[in-house]
């Protein structure tokens, strides 16, 4: 029997995204870490904590003026290490310095911002305290950015992703339960997340080290011709990053500026439990999103566009096969995750729900956005995204009022649904590419008839008693996984996890 060959370029993406994948997992400690803060913050605590750290992601995505994305296309096309070096320097520049400023000017109007707050009653003294504290969590996070980023545009898809999802939560953790052991109230848990950042900026700089000659990023002259090209590619990808973060962030905010008082809070809390629960979904359109990006802009620059199609059509038949059954599993089993949480996250259920299914669905349409961010002109990403914010506005507009927080996951899973799918359209029609062949038609039709199976596996768990429904569902959701990448994929994806492939028989 004449074995399947191998392609070089989908080994690229599987290798790659397999790290990512595997590095996103450190996420999971959120579902240890966040359940652990409520219990010991209370849910109205955590909720404080978790508009805090929404408004600093929302500015942050703002004011970085997009040079994390724009790394991803202006350091795989330059031509010598000086030129990569001196992109970072400008990325800094570009990407740390706004959010300086505007730190400073946070801190100044402290006692304004945090009578914006509805909080419960007593954790409004720590709250002007607290805000000047941490806004400073808003230039340390744009530096971690945009470090890693410029460490991702150097092809190295899990060094970063475990210094920022891994040990930065383990460090978070640790400083938490040592605040809180000490007597602190919710500003431990603030005092916890800043030293944390500031670990995270130190360790990033040590990394950056390891993949780029920091020294030429000193040259003022290399470092002005990077400027102009860095600055322009991060505003053309600007509306792009931050309509994606504003689907995450805003929501938090939203909820505790229209609810008074204890309930704002613990309403940013339970939709913020809701998200990260989403998350684990997300982490998959998120691994393709680190890797595609500079492997397509790296043979976009020398010419091979065929490998640019390849890895497009690939990683969308790849994503499709994980996020079906992980969707159906997360989805089913939503009330034993929430248990975590305490009795009162089961009122996230509905919005859980909806989430996933927005999230399966962004994933499912590839690395749309990320071909456009490299190859298309740059006006062009700001069309889907603005498509995507005015269908979540107008449809939170009917359902906020009607349905609350699941009104909200409503308008957010419009937005992330319309936003793919005017991104899958634009790069048909302008680059004249789609990852929608036979192959993947096929893929997705095994994907879905496994999906009905782990959905009808993970239902009859439900049905056990509440302390081993969340262990049964473990070997559903990965046993779901390896069957719909073990059935739906061709024989040629599959040829490209290698040994991997081999020893988890999935080839």
């Amino acid at each position: 029997m004449t074995a399947t060959p191998v392609d070089s370029t989908r080994q690229d993406v599987a290798k790659g995204a397999g790290a990512a994948l595997a590095s996103r997992l450190g996420a999971l400690i959120e579902l240890v870490s966040q359940p652990l803060y409520v219990w010991m913050f209370g849910l109205s605590g955590f909720g404080v904590y978790a508009v805090m750290w929404s408004a600093v992601n929302l500015v942050e995505n703002f004011a970085d003026l997009g040079a994390t994305s724009a790394l991803q296309r202006v350091v795989p096309q330059a031509e010598t290490r000086q030129g990569q070096a001196a992109a970072l320097a400008a990325a800094l520049l570009i990407g740390v310095l706004p959010c300086v400023a505007l730190a400073t000017l946070a801190y100044i109007n402290a006692p304004w911002l945090a009578a914006q707050l509805n909080v419960a009653d007593a954790d409004r003294p720590m709250l002007v305290d607290g805000v000047r504290l941490f806004v400073w969590a808003l230039p340390l996070w744009a530096f971690v950015e945009v470090a890693t980023s410029a460490v991702r545009a150097q092809r190295v898809f899990g060094a970063e992703i475990r210094l920022r999802v891994f040990w930065e939560q383990i460090i978070r953790m640790t400083l938490a339960i040592g605040f809180w052991l000490c007597g602190y109230g919710v500003e431990g848990l603030l005092y916890a997340h800043l030293i944390s950042l500031a670990i995270t900026v130190a360790l990033s700089i040590r990394l950056l080290g390891q993949h780029y000659d920091l020294a030429a990023a000193f040259q003022p002259r290399a470092v002005m011709d990077a400027f102009r090209p860095t600055l322009l590619s991060g505003i053309s990808t600007l509306p792009y990053n931050a309509t994606a973060r504003l689907y995450g962030e805003a929501p938090p905010v939203i909820v505790n500026l229209v609810l008074p008082g204890a309930a704002g809070a613990a309403g940013a809390a339970l939709y913020t439990i809701a998200r990260k629960v989403s998350s684990i979904i997300q982490m998959v359109r998120v691994a393709f999103a680190y890797v595609i990006a500079p492997l397509a802009s790296a043979a976009s620059a020398a010419g091979r566009r065929d490998e640019v199609v390849n890895i497009y059509a690939f990683s969308t038949r790849l994503s499709t096969a994980i996020s079906l059954p992980m969707t159906a599993v997360i989805v089913a089993g939503a009330p034993a995750i929430l248990d975590l949480f305490g009795r009162e996250a089961i009122a996230a259920w509905g919005a859980v729900a909806i989430l996933c299914v927005a999230r399966a669905l962004e994933a499912m349409g590839g690395q749309a956005a990320q071909i456009q961010q490299v190859l298309s002109r740059y006006h062009r990403p700001l069309v889907g995204s603005l498509a995507g914010l005015i269908l979540a506005i107008f449809t939170g507009w009917l359902t906020v009022d009607r349905w609350g927080l699941t009104g909200i996951a409503v308008a957010v899973g419009v937005g992330l649904a319309s936003s793919a799918v005017m991104n899958i359209w634009q790069v048909d029609r302008h680059e004249n590419m789609h990852p929608f062949g036979r192959d993947y038609v096929r893929t997705l039709a095994r994907s879905l008839g496994i999906t009905m199976l782990v959905t009808a596996l993970a239902a009859l768990v439900m049905e056990t008693p509440p302390g081993v429904r969340l262990a049964l569902l473990l070997p559903v959701l990965f046993g779901g996984i390896w069957l719909s990448l073990r059935l739906a994929l061709p024989a040629a994806d599959k040829a490209a996890f290698g040994t991997v492939g081999e020893k988890l028989r999935i080839t």
